[in-house]
């Protein structure tokens, strides 16, 4: 690599305690053939950043074999695609107003799954509600939600989805990414428990990072199940019990 030559890295910034962050590309593994770079704690701090902001950085002359640890702002170009002089102009989610929203999200589309317009007519959502899922194993649940990504993103194509899958079997995680237009964040059954809690966590700091920049965002989780006994199994506690089974 030449001596000046510089990369352009996008990554989501995952938090790792009081030792800063890293940056995650958006795809599996690494990116661009060198190591996620490390966002050390005194530019968290500065910037203020809470985990799942997208950054775009230029990286001088990266060593593909060690780690890049960010010692300036000036190497950060963009925070949510805004130049860092209108990073801080938004409002943190928790200081978000909460009200009830009357709208309809509606998902029934012109040639599109008769499903969506039952759920329009019988389960109707509403912007800003929150649905479960039942379902018996087997009975096209996994279809459904695909559906409803896919109606989402034809009906309402200013909103943001993302799908969070959890102890599925690493060929369904791929035919998510492969059917659906959102983002897909997911933890196979190749992975431990607290594997499924890091990955879930993470989604929902993405999600709260959009909104905070002004995005609508829909999030599907697949399943509640396995979070919940992602959860459980994590517990120190000889007491806990888990029997149901949500979706």
């Amino acid at each position: 690599m030449s001596e000046d030559t510089k990369v352009s890295y996008l990554g989501y910034f995952e938090p790792d305690g009081v030792r800063g962050g890293v940056l995650r590309s958006p795809g599996e593994g690494g990116a661009n053939g060198f190591p996620a770079p490390v966002i050390p704690a005194s530019l968290v701090d500065e910037l203020k950043l809470n985990g799942g902001e997208l950054i775009e950085v230029a990286l001088e002359n990266p060593d593909p074999h060690h780690k890049v640890v960010l010692q300036s702002l000036k190497v950060i170009t963009a925070i949510e695609g805004r130049d860092l002089d209108d990073h801080h102009d938004f409002t943190r989610f928790e200081d978000l107003p909460r009200f009830e929203n009357p709208e309809q999200l509606a998902l029934s589309t012109e040639g599109g799954p008769l499903a969506m317009r039952i759920l329009d007519l019988f389960a109707p959502l509403g912007i800003g509600e929150r649905g479960l899922l039942i379902s018996e194993a087997g009975a096209g649940k996994t279809i459904l939600i695909q559906q409803i990504a896919n109606a989402v993103a034809e009906a309402h194509p200013e909103t943001e989805s993302m799908i969070l899958l959890l102890d599925e079997r690493p060929e369904e995680v791929t035919n998510m990414e492969r059917t659906i237009p959102g983002r897909v964040f997911a933890s196979s059954s190749y992975k431990d428990s607290a594997s499924h809690i890091k990955v879930a966590e993470f989604a929902l700091m993405r999600a709260r990072r959009l909104v905070e920049a002004g995005k609508d965002v829909f999030v599907l989780i697949d399943s509640v199940t396995e979070l919940a006994r992602a959860y459980n199994s994590e517990v120190r506690d000889p007491r806990r019990v888990l029997d149901a089974d949500l979706s």
